[in-house]
């Protein structure tokens, strides 16, 4: 029985994982396609409708290219478009097709009214789908955020950051990742109390926000460890930017008086990594190395290492040129 649950659930699974790769290859396609085969599904349901060769209603069916397009183009507009196509298939029969012999005259009202009510069901349908695609909208942002401060999680970091490597390798654009840890954070909220820690936090991210670029992107990743992403951006600019911000760090200062001073790895690459751990890893590197010569300081480098040849030999040198590490102090 256990083994039978289990290939129930694996088919389950099988199921949700090919909806959902079915949704996203074609919330690819333009909309306006997306409406032209909405009305494509309608213009089929009512030619089989209109053989008269069944028993079923029919109306039922049309539901589904209506909710779908509004779905799939997250627009209320284009499945409106296809509700009222389908609303006006009975009264379009009626017209275009003879009614069968001994049988009544159509009443040109009552379709009307028909497709009128038919319509007004779709609109509710509709209302209810974009009630529940706001709300879902609004889940996924708030599990993207953090919820103390409101900024990106590490969650969302992860999707960014493997957006940025993979177009950093692809056009062979310089990628720096800037890796934050507040300086003896556990003391602050020993000390001063963990609203006085939560304070510091949220007042971290304002500074992050007055000093970084629109294209940067910052995240806290965990406790008081946080990332800036800065795509397309060199050694230089992005040494630059991490002083910056460490100035405007170094002038909050706690409850206490004590300056809001962070440990700082800065880490450029050439060549992007091929992962979001790999980056993140090199960051982290340089930080504790920051921390561990006296904090309160930036520290680093450029990746990969370049490896090149002294003269008059010819093996590579297993020092790295223009990759030194440099420690910088904020005062």
């Amino acid at each position: 029985m256990r083994r039978q649950g289990r290939s129930v659930d694996n088919e389950s699974m099988s199921s949700l994982t090919l909806l959902s790769a079915l949704d996203a290859v074609l919330r690819r396609l333009p909309k306006p396609l997306l409406l032209a085969l909405g009305l494509g599904s309608v213009a089929a349901l009512a030619v089989v409708d209109a053989a008269g060769h069944h028993s079923l209603p029919f109306e039922t069916f049309y539901v589904a290219p209506v909710l779908a397009v509004a779905w799939l183009t997250g627009s209320t507009r284009y499945g409106f478009v296809v509700a009222l196509a389908a609303a006006l298939v009975r009264p379009a029969e009626a017209l275009v097709l003879a009614p069968p012999p001994a049988a009544p005259s159509p009443n040109p009202a009552l379709f009307a009214f028909g497709a009128l009510v038919q319509l007004l069901l779709y609109l509710v349908l509709l209302w209810l789908l974009a009630t529940v695609r706001a709300d879902l909208a609004r889940r996924q942002a708030e599990a993207q955020r953090d919820a103390l401060t409101g900024i990106a999680n590490g969650r969302a970091f992860g999707l960014i950051a493997e957006a940025e490597i993979e177009r950093s390798r692809r056009y062979r654009h310089a990628l720096s990742l800037l890796y934050l840890d507040i300086d003896d954070f556990k003391g602050v909220n020993d000390r001063c109390g963990h609203a006085e820690g939560d304070r510091l936090l949220q007042r971290l991210v304002a500074l992050l926000g007055e000093n970084l670029r629109a294209v940067d992107a910052a995240a806290r990743l965990g406790g008081d460890e946080f990332a800036v992403l800065m795509p397309e951006t060199g050694s230089r600019a992005a040494g630059q930017q991490a002083m910056r911000l460490m100035a405007a760090l170094s002038a909050e200062t706690t409850s206490a008086g004590a300056p809001l001073s962070c440990s700082c790895g800065l880490a450029t690459f050439r060549l992007a990594p091929t992962s979001v751990a790999a980056l993140l890893a090199a960051g982290d590197q340089l930080m504790y190395e920051a921390k561990a010569a006296g904090k309160n300081r930036l520290c680093r480098a450029v990746l990969p290492a370049v490896r090149t040849a002294p003269a008059g030999d010819g093996r590579g040198s297993s020092a790295p040129q223009g990759d030194a590490q440099v420690l910088q102090r904020v005062e």
